[in-house]
């Protein structure tokens, strides 16, 4: 009877184990994809920091292409973007792993460390240090390309901090407060996220989205192009990743300052409450308030071992309550030249005025 019950059990217990493997090789590739999805959706809803994402951007020419027919510019331009919480960098380059000391003037340069914001054009830095007055420039003119990629794509108007996901849908808030649906319309056979739409609550017949497709060797769920469309189905511009940094501990300042683009000769207008001052390198310049900078400096020439870039500080904001700078006073010699000009004036206009008088006293 014994023997029996050893033989059943022995039977029970292969039984359960083909079954659980059987399970697991079943459900493995779900629980992967589950993983992979749960990934993708902590990564839209707050980035980790982000060491390097380096991708291409590609814009349609056609809205849409006719069919069977792909018009597209240039291949390119190809971007760097770090990222982190308090701050980002984006850094066009011409080809994939240019130095930054290399960076052309045409080229978009732009980043953000806490609450100061600044662009470098023509060898001329921009720099917004005032919390205010950097989050209203930023509202109005921060490019969209760096978080088109680090939003994978998902309508801009949406807050993906407010994102509250049930399943496959999710619901969130627009910048203006207005409530975003949206759900993931179609996946892969892995799982992952194939298509997004979104639609604002009091327009659901509005939709937009964003198509998604992968690479095995690229990463698991981390899309390797991305293609957002507007109503209809229509394209402006599409991204392919090149390659993908992701984790690890948040960044130095260093890495998103303009110090490792800038030289030493850099053009700085610092914007702040008071107006604008200019610096050249760290030594302050002394001109008279205009309603434009100056105009930026166009040297295009390769950058020498001398023009290395520099790690010297930029010119800390001035307190709150520092008012314009005046206009200087006019030189000693032009007072003179001046007086000189007067008090010759004088005789000559009494005798115009005497002989006048004369004349009509004659009538």
């Amino acid at each position: 009877m014994s023997s029996i019950r050893k033989w059943a059990g022995q039977v029970v217990a292969f039984w359960c184990a083909l079954l659980a493997g059987s399970a697991l090789v079943l459900c493995g590739g779900s629980l992967q994809a589950q993983t992979a999805l749960e990934e993708f959706k902590k990564f839209l809803t707050n980035p980790p920091p982000s060491e390097e994402i380096v991708f291409e951007r590609k814009i349609l020419v056609a809205l849409p292409p006719p069919p069977g027919v792909t018009n597209w510019l240039p291949t390119g331009p190809f971007f760097q973007l770090r990222l982190q919480t308090n701050a980002y960098v984006l850094r066009q380059m011409d080809v994939i792993g240019e130095a930054p000391q290399n960076h052309r003037p045409r080229n978009l340069l732009e980043g953000e460390w806490a609450d100061a914001f600044w662009t470098l054009s023509n060898g001329q830095l921009n720099l917004w240090p005032d919390k205010k007055q950097a989050k209203r420039k930023i509202e109005v003119e921060r490019s969209m390309i760096g978080e088109t990629v680090s939003g994978l794509g998902l309508d801009p108007r949406i807050n993906r901090s407010t994102l509250v996901w049930r399943g496959g849908m999710f619901t969130a808030q627009g910048a203006d407060g207005a409530r975003f649906e949206g759900m993931i319309e179609s996946k892969t056979a892995a799982g992952q996220p194939e298509r997004i739409v979104t639609w604002a609550a009091r327009d659901p017949d509005q939709r937009v989205g964003v198509d998604y497709e992968y690479r095995k060797s690229f990463h698991p769920w981390f899309p390797a192009t991305i293609k957002p469309f507007s109503e209809g189905g229509h394209r402006t511009q599409e991204f392919y990743v090149r390659s993908l940094k992701i984790g690890g501990s948040p960044l130095s300042q260093d890495s998103f300052f303009p110090t490792q683009f800038t030289n030493a000769n850099t053009l700085t207008i610092l914007h702040t409450k008071g107006g604008m001052e200019f610096f050249d390198g760290n030594r302050k310049l002394n001109l008279v308030q205009m309603s434009s900078p100056p105009p930026p400096r166009t040297n295009n020439a390769p950058l020498s071992a001398s023009a290395a870039p520099t790690n010297a500080p930029l010119p800390a904001a001035p307190s709150a309550n520092k008012g314009l700078s005046l206009s200087p006073a006019p030189p000693p010699s032009n007072i003179l030249l001046i007086a000189a000009v007067v008090c010759l004036s004088v005789p000559v206009l009494l005798f115009v005025v005497t002989m006048a008088r004369s004349k009509s006293k004659g009538a």
